[in-house]
Formats: C-alpha cells, sequence, structure tokens
C-alpha cells in the first residue's frame, strides 16, 4: 500500500504518470494501492483535506466529516424559477439644498494673464511669404 506522500511525489516526477492520473485518476489510485481514505482526500479537490491527510490524520479527526463517493442522479431537476417582481420605482427626488456660506465655492474670476513677450532666443523666425 502506497503512502499518499510517495503517490504525489510520483506524480510529480513522472510526466507520463501524471498524464495517466489526469485521464483516469481512479485507475492509477487503485494500480497504487492508495488507501480508500487518500482517494476520497484527492478526489474532494480541497487541499486541506489533503493537507491533512498527508500530516496523517483522518478527515473525521481534522475536521468531523466522513468523505463519501459522490453519487450523481441521472436526472437532476430544478426547482422552478419565480420571476422576481420588483415593486415600481418612484423616482428620487431631492429638495434642493442651500449649503452654508462656509462650504460655498468663491465666485470665480476669469482667468486673465498678462501678455508675455518671449526672449528673442524662443521666437520664430518671421514667416515670409512670397507670391506663389
Amino acid at each position: 500500500m502506497a503512502e499518499l506522500k510517495d503517490f504525489l511525489s510520483e506524480l510529480a516526477t513522472d510526466p507520463e504518470r501524471l498524464g495517466r492520473f489526469i485521464l483516469d485518476p481512479d485507475t492509477v489510485m487503485e494500480e497504487a494501492e492508495l488507501n480508500k481514505d487518500d482517494q476520497a482526500a484527492l478526489r474532494s479537490g480541497f487541499t486541506s483535506v489533503i493537507y491533512a491527510r498527508l500530516s496523517g490524520l483522518s478527515t473525521e479527526e481534522a475536521f468531523g466529516l466522513t468523505l463519501q463517493p459522490s453519487v450523481f442522479p441521472q436526472q437532476v431537476v430544478f426547482p422552478q424559477q419565480v420571476p422576481l417582481q420588483l415593486p415600481p420605482q418612484l423616482p428620487l427626488q431631492l429638495p434642493p439644498q442651500q449649503l452654508p456660506p462656509v462650504y460655498q465655492l468663491p465666485p470665480q474670476l476669469p482667468l486673465q494673464l498678462p501678455p508675455q513677450q518671449l526672449p528673442p532666443i524662443y521666437q520664430l523666425p518671421p514667416q515670409q511669404w512670397w507670391g506663389r
């Protein structure tokens, strides 16, 4: 009977075995002779359950639960969905509010900059247009 840690180490180092495990995990786990608790932990996909098994704890000791194989019914019947009807919404109307003077912005003045003359080094040369 293989230990879970050894089984996972072999999967990590043997790509062919990992590929077979991905395609048919039950067969590969049976070939490795993993015990039923380890197989159930791997099938669950929960990392905390697998970690508990690697630590040597059973799922009952670690979490107080028993893992059972998944059984899917042939036909799943879902309950009828009732359309959700919300009451009509009233338009949201708030009364106009006047802020106290402390929170009001001062009136904005148009921004006026004085004309600036660039130094000659930064000025563009005058454009001359000859008749075309």
